[in-house]
């Protein structure tokens, strides 16, 4: 009797974690259905990359996009910078430059840096941005900062 309570409280445990991420991710979806393509100059806060949190990186990711088509930030431990291209809502980066440092938070830092490595395009909301892959995943969601 004892296993059988630990099991369902397994499988129920599991279940509400599962049905956690489904939320997110569904708000996220819902968000980019109805976001407008605007100026994306100034300064981002990566707060999502790869459907993972960035909460525990070692410093605040970030990316800056300049009005002169060149970008920079950090993906936690490590800063970079490249050339964007914009055209309607398609978003692409040139070769991008990187530090190659170790840090207390690369799982952040190899989620950003898989984010970077995938983007096609970007839509925003309510000064929020969603990057989106080739199959119109959102990748990244960033928070412009104020």
């Amino acid at each position: 009797m004892k296993k059988t309570l630990i099991s369902l409280g397994l499988v129920m445990a599991m279940a509400a974690c599962n049905n956690a991420n489904n939320t997110i991710e569904t708000a996220d979806t819902i968000a980019v259905e109805t976001a407008q393509t605007i100026d994306i100059s100034g300064h981002w806060n990566i707060m999502k990359a790869m459907n993972q949190t960035t909460e525990a990186g070692e410093t605040a990711p970030f990316i800056e996009f300049n009005a002169d088509g060149e970008m920079n930030g950090n993906t936690s431990v490590n800063l970079f910078s490249s050339s964007y291209t914009l055209d309607g809502s398609s978003l692409t980066f040139g070769d991008i430059a990187m530090t190659k440092r170790m840090g207390a938070s690369m799982e952040v830092e190899d989620a950003v840096i898989q984010a970077l490595n995938a983007v096609a395009s970007i839509a925003t909301a309510d000064n929020q941005a969603y990057v989106m892959n080739a199959n119109n995943d959102t990748i990244m969601v960033l928070a412009k900062e104020q």
